[in-house]
């Protein structure tokens, strides 16, 4: 994150909250803000737009296939991944 950075997080409760902030906190002058949210269509397909034009590009760590599930899991607990862990589901 960078140096003036601000983590906003979707989680929603206490013990994930913390463990959401935590770590962001703990390096200084980070700042870290809730976001209560629900979903709507309209703003779901608004987001993908800004997506699939570029406006807005997901940050992505690492993208498993659904056969390798664990490593997708050890990865997400490690702490340490940079953007999402992926678990990608191909239909045949």
């Amino acid at each position: 994150m960078a140096k003036n950075g601000i983590f906003i997080s979707t989680v929603g409760h206490g013990k994930a909250l913390w463990n959401a902030y935590h770590p962001y906190l703990m390096q200084g002058k980070k700042t870290a803000k809730p976001v209560w949210v629900e979903s709507y269509t309209s703003d779901l397909e608004t987001l993908k737009a800004f997506i699939e034009t570029g406006a807005v590009k997901p940050v992505i760590d690492s993208e498993y296939s659904l056969d390798k599930i664990e490593g997708a899991y050890a990865q997400s607990k490690t702490g340490r991944s940079r953007g999402k862990v992926v678990v990608s589901i191909k239909n045949k």
